[in-house]
């Protein structure tokens, strides 16, 4: 039985954008993954989620076909002003 299809893994995100990693490095922190994997700003997609589990999960699918990279959005953004987003990019253009 599968728990989760890649239909719903690839759902998981609240927001996503074209990445811009670079023009806001100093708000992220990253989690797993190498910077140097980290699609340049424009060239992959940015997704963000609103627990450590969806990201983590959401880190594992990508991972297998993308660079992919998971990272602390300290900004929280779309959470609570005192808490931490989850977000990872991948170097893949999945929005416009």
């Amino acid at each position: 039985m599968e728990l989760l299809t890649a239909k719903d893994i690839e759902g998981l995100h609240h927001t996503s954008s074209r990445s811009f990693y670079y023009s806001q490095q100093d708000r992220y922190e990253i989690w797993k993954g190498k910077e140097s994997d980290i699609a340049r700003d424009g060239r992959g997609t940015a997704m963000w989620y609103e627990t450590q589990l969806e990201a983590l999960i959401s880190y594992n699918h990508y991972r297998k076909k993308y660079k992919t990279v998971l990272l602390g959005d300290l900004t929280g953004f779309g959470l609570a002003d005192d808490m931490v987003s989850h977000c990872i990019i991948i170097n893949k253009k999945l929005v416009v």
